[in-house]
């Protein structure tokens, strides 16, 4: 959590780009399954 308020207070693009390439890795993840 520490570094994605991090990212957040450095930028909100650099955050929406942490998320997203959270997002897609959660989902590669799953469909892996």
């Amino acid at each position: 959590m520490t570094v994605v308020n991090r990212v957040s207070r450095e930028s909100k693009q650099g955050f929406k780009e942490y998320t997203t390439a959270n997002r897609v890795e959660s989902w590669n993840h799953l469909r892996r399954q």
